[in-house]
């Protein structure tokens, strides 16, 4: 699409006063909006595919640390990306270790989670009990979290916008409905 040529094409149309051009701009201004609409959920489920390998970088160092011989093992910190309809989550939590009562060596895993303290990011001091090997690669995942939560803050705004835009253009279609014929003194 040569979107010089719309924009010229409906320039040009500027003093036609068509009641059928009216009706396919208002068209054309729905179907953009709801496109848009629609293209930022895809972007959504984008941006998830990016958290989700961000915290596979973080999962791929915690494994390479679950060996007995590690320091600190094992690693308290988890973190999980998550679309659920329109909400969106890069999240943390932290994991305590209760010795099971059976004899064995097995723990089970309480898992708790971490509030976010900034509108983007945590705070570096939410992850103060992470062992030496876990904080360089939780801030490194972090930060990419951090920038994939400010682009879908984005993505919310645009959305939010074109639904407001089609109400307004449904406000709009009603008042041009209403215009009155000049009347002749």
């Amino acid at each position: 699409m040569n979107y010089d040529a719309v924009i010229d094409s409906w320039q040009s149309e500027m003093r036609n006063a068509s009641t059928k051009l009216t009706e396919q701009a208002f068209a054309n201004c729905r179907q953009f909006a709801q496109a848009t609409h629609e293209m930022c959920r895809v972007d959504q489920a984008r941006f998830m595919y990016l958290g989700h390998r961000a915290a596979d970088h973080f999962w791929a160092h915690n494994r390479a640390h679950r060996t007995l011989e590690t320091q600190g093992y094992p690693g308290h910190y988890g973190c999980r990306a998550r679309l659920s309809g329109p909400k969106f989550e890069l999240s943390w939590y932290y994991n305590q270790f209760k010795r099971l009562n059976d004899g064995t060596a097995r723990h089970r895993v309480i898992s708790h989670h971490i509030p976010k303290d900034g509108q983007f990011n945590y705070y570096s001091r939410a992850f103060s009990k992470a062992h030496d090997w876990e904080l360089p690669i939780i801030l490194d995942t972090e930060y990419g979290f951090q920038l994939i939560r400010r682009l879908n803050a984005n993505l919310t705004v645009i959305r939010r916008k074109t639904q407001m835009n089609l109400r307004l253009l449904d406000s709009l279609e009603r008042h041009i409905a209403e215009f009155e014929e000049p009347t002749h003194a």
